[in-house]
């Protein structure tokens, strides 16, 4: 970091790439000094960006995952409010041919639903439902993550479903987390935790056709 020019889009650069390497090792120790001064790196590494640098949306997209990162670990709500304005940022300044649109959005969706787990605003899971359906729908063909995208947006509807009694949210629940399965290799880790969602699912669609709902 000496060696970069002070103020610099370089700088901001390696600043943003220290955050993240600080949140990485809070991941694994645990340490809140860790993730407090990733926050305090990826914030400057957005305040050095100009304003109509291409590398300034990814910097505010770093920066609103450690937010979120660090409201699991320490509840501030703050916390979350910042980085769904940073995303809302991020993609208010990425054209939408280009391919990490997807991912911005994606990532505003997550936050959004961290939001209406600490809040329980129906408003902010609405959203978080349309952003991933967004993002689902922008993924280019062959898209690394479309399998992310349509098991995060399952669990979305199933959290409707539960919370707010939507039962065509849970049968599009269902087709998603069967869709999920049917893209995943049988060897893949991720392949066990959508069996076993759908499992739970198709349950308590049972329960309510056969009236057991309660």
């Amino acid at each position: 970091m000496e060696l970069t020019p002070s103020g610099s889009v370089e700088q901001a650069g390696r600043l943003s790439n220290l955050g993240i390497a600080l949140r990485a090792r809070f991941d694994h120790t645990g340490d809140v000094d860790d993730v407090t001064a990733a926050v305090s790196y990826l914030r400057e590494s957005v305040s050095l960006i100009p304003s109509d640098s291409p590398e300034r949306p990814q910097l505010l997209s770093n920066l609103a995952l450690v937010l979120v990162r660090r409201h699991a670990s320490l509840g501030d709500e703050s916390d979350l409010d910042e980085a769904i304005e940073s995303l809302r940022q991020a993609l208010a300044l990425t054209p939408a041919e280009l391919a990490a649109r997807s991912a911005y959005i994606s990532n505003l969706a997550t936050a959004l639903q961290a939001r209406y787990a600490s809040r329980a605003n129906p408003a902010d899971l609405d959203e978080a439902i349309i952003a991933m359906r967004t993002a689902l729908a922008e993924a280019e063909p062959g898209d690394a993550f479309r399998t992310t995208y349509l098991s995060n947006l399952a669990a979305l509807l199933q959290e409707r479903a539960q919370h707010l009694n939507d039962k065509s949210a849970l049968a599009e629940a269902i087709e998603l987390y069967r869709e999920a399965i049917a893209s995943t290799e049988l060897d893949q880790s991720s392949r066990r935790s959508y069996e076993e969602a759908l499992a739970g699912l198709l349950t308590r669609q049972s329960e309510i056709v056969s009236g057991g709902q309660r």
